[in-house]
């Protein structure tokens, strides 16, 4: 589908021109092609008055919160910057120019930036609100093409945002069963090193009593030991221990008997 940028040439010398001639003020009807580089300037972009034109009102006679810019000044910035393919810009200066002079072809030009600024649920409210104030407009049809096309989009960008929901859910979800694996893991290996402990104080607890145990034994056998050997002794130094002489019928040895 081709695109049409439609506008108004709202200067003022025209528009008192065309009221005193009761003439409509000339409509141009820009296509500006989607192509890299700077878009050709519009038919009858020149005839469009300068930032200079319009004279600034008299000193205390502007409205308070009234717009200083007229809305020739805003239609010929929005041309300036729909060719510098800064549409959200353009769609600005559009909508003022149309709380200014609501002409209805204003919102078509409104629902064209934002279509190519990719903003699709302003541009169908733009669309739609275009053929409710002009429905005999010869840019109808065109109009409800570009409306199906941005219901389309936004159809597609719907399915799009929940496919990236669930997509964020679901590594959410493995995140978090990532993380519970983990400190699982963590919990196991606590638990292990635990036990481990637990082993080598048993182990340690069960040499000790060994150790005792063998030294309790140790002892006993010693002290066993010591006594046959003590017994042993007495029984040798008894075997050993010099009988007393017998006088074979004669006297006593003297020395013998002091001796002991």
């Amino acid at each position: 589908m081709r695109l049409l940028f439609v506008l108004f040439c709202l200067g003022l010398g025209s528009q008192a021109q065309a009221q005193s001639a009761n003439v409509t003020p000339p409509l141009v009807v820009v296509d500006p092609k989607v192509a890299d580089g700077p878009e050709p300037p519009p038919a009858g972009y020149q005839a469009l008055p300068g930032p200079d034109d319009p004279e600034p009102p008299p000193a205390g006679e502007t409205p308070a919160g009234a717009d200083p810019v007229s809305s020739a000044e805003h239609l010929r910035r929005s041309v300036e910057a729909f060719q510098s393919k800064d549409f959200l810009r353009a769609a600005t200066e559009l909508q003022a120019a149309y709380r200014q002079d609501p002409k209805p072809l204003l919102l078509f030009n409104i629902g064209q930036a934002y279509r190519r600024a990719g903003r699709a649920q302003e541009a169908l409210d733009a669309y739609e609100q275009f053929m409710r104030a002009d429905p005999k407009s010869p840019l109808r049809p065109e109009t409800e093409g570009y409306c199906n096309d941005m219901r389309t989009l936004l159809e597609e960008q719907k399915r799009k945002a929940q496919v990236e929901s669930a997509l964020a859910s679901e590594k959410q979800a493995a995140v978090e069963k990532e993380k519970a694996l983990r400190t699982e893991k963590e919990r196991t290996a606590l638990a292990q090193q635990k036990l481990q402990q637990e082993r080598k104080r048993a182990e340690d607890e069960l040499s000790r009593q060994k150790a005792r145990r063998r030294l309790i034994i140790g002892l006993s056998v010693g002290a066993i030991s010591l006594a046959v050997l003590g017994g042993a002794a007495v029984a040798v130094g008894v075997a050993l221990r010099p009988k007393d002489p017998t006088t074979d019928g004669g006297f006593v040895n003297v020395s013998f008997a002091l001796s002991r």
